[in-house]
C-alpha cells in the first residue's frame, strides 16, 4: 500500500545527551556531550574532542517525502485546506486543553514556519492499509483518524477502551495513541486514512531548543 508522511521531525535531531559518554581512542578521550558539559575536569583539554554528534541536524526538519512529493502536498494543501481547517476548529472547541498543548509548538517551529494540518505537525496520508495492532509510542498527546472513499468494513478497534468504531467516509475520531492499542480489520473498496499526530520529541526543541 501507498504512505506517505509530510511531517515535521524532531526525532533524529542532535541534542544533548544527560550522560556523559566516554571513550579512549588513541589516548583521546571522545565525548558524546555535544555541548561539553559534562568533560571531565581532571582531563586536558588537549586530549578531548567530540564524537557522534550530527552538526548538520540540530533543529526540526521536514521529512524528506515533503520534498519530494511537494506537488502532491500542495495540491492536498489546495484540495482540503477547509476540511483542515474545520478539523482544528472541532478539536479546539471540544479539546481545548489537548489543543493548547499541541498548538504551542507552531510558534517555535524553525524559520517561522507552519503546516497545514494545524495543530498537528505530522500528516500521514495511507491508502488501501490494513494496520496490525500496535501502539505509536513517538507520538504527541492525541492522534486524529479521518478515513474517506467509499469502503465497507474497516472498523477501527481500540483494545483498551474495548471499542469498535465503524467509521464511514467524513467521520473522524481523536484518541491518544502512544498509550492505546487500536488496528482496523478488514474491508472492501477503496480506503485511505488521513491521520494526524505531531512527533513528541518536538517537546525538546520547545523546552530546550535541543541544548
Amino acid at each position: 500500500f501507498d504512505h506517505l508522511h509530510f511531517s515535521w521531525y524532531n526525532h533524529y535531531a542532535t541534542s544533548v545527551s544527560p550522560t556523559p559518554y566516554i571513550f579512549m581512542i588513541d589516548y583521546h578521550l571522545t565525548l558524546r556531550d555535544s555541548k561539553g558539559e559534562n568533560a571531565p575536569t581532571l582531563t586536558h583539554p588537549f586530549y578531548l574532542k567530540k564524537g557522534h554528534t550530527n552538526n548538520s541536524q540540530t533543529i526540526p526538519y521536514l521529512s524528506a517525502e515533503t520534498f519530494k512529493h511537494k506537488s502532491l502536498y500542495h495540491n492536498l494543501e489546495e484540495v482540503y485546506n477547509r476540511l483542515f481547517e474545520w478539523l482544528e476548529m472541532m478539536t479546539k472547541n471540544y479539546l481545548p486543553s489537548e489543543y493548547e498543548v499541541l498548538v504551542q509548538l507552531v510558534p517555535v517551529l524553525p524559520s517561522k514556519a507552519t503546516f497545514l494540518t494545524l495543530p498537528f505537525l505530522s500528516f500521514p496520508s495511507s491508502s488501501t492499509s490494513i494496520c496490525e495492532a500496535h501502539q505509536d509510542a513517538k507520538d504527541k498527546g492525541l492522534c486524529l483518524v479521518l478515513p474517506i472513499r467509499n469502503f465497507k468494513g474497516g472498523s477501527l478497534l481500540l483494545k483498551e477502551q474495548g471499542l469498535v468504531l465503524n467509521l464511514a467516509n467524513g467521520n473522524f475520531m481523536v484518541f491518544r495513541s502512544a498509550e492505546t492499542m487500536h488496528f482496523n480489520l478488514d474491508y472492501e473498496g477503496s480506503q485511505e486514512f488521513f491521520m494526524l499526530h505531531t512527533d513528541r520529541t518536538m517537546d525538546k526543541w520547545e523546552e530546550r531548543r535541543n541544548g
